[in-house]
């Protein structure tokens, strides 16, 4: 059974086994969380940052990103644009090597943009 402690960021590490592999496991977190998105737009880059041991693979551990939105198992880094509304959605991320894992949690809200129009009464109005 591997051990647990809070890394940087309020991930959790977790240490595989009892004997000392020699190997580092990763620390992840990702900045800027949590994100605000709009559907239809591309979301850009959005890229870990790893203060421990190289990952050998990333998985989305729990939650779900958004439709449109997928993460690099490969790198972690999050790509992509979103196809539907989510009002708040917590995912955690897990990067994983030899030595353990580490877990990043994010928070997602996307939304539509609205289109508003002057009113006949010169405020905005977006019933129109």
């Amino acid at each position: 059974m591997g051990l647990g402690r809070t890394g940087r960021g309020g991930g959790v590490i977790l240490l595989a086994g009892s004997g000392g592999s020699g190997i580092v496991a990763p620390n992840i977190s990702y900045a800027g969380t949590p994100f605000n998105w709009t559907v239809g737009e591309s979301i850009g880059t959005v890229s870990p940052t790893n203060s421990g041991g190289a990952s050998s693979s990333w998985t989305v551990q729990s939650g779900a990103l958004p439709a449109g939105v997928s993460l690099n198992a490969t790198t972690g880094v999050i790509t992509g644009t979103p196809t539907v509304e989510v009002e708040d959605s917590t995912v955690v991320i897990r990067a994983t090597n030899g030595g353990g894992s580490s877990d990043a949690t994010i928070h997602i809200g996307v939304l539509s943009l609205a289109l508003f129009t002057a009113g006949a009464y010169g405020y905005w109005d977006s019933n129109i």
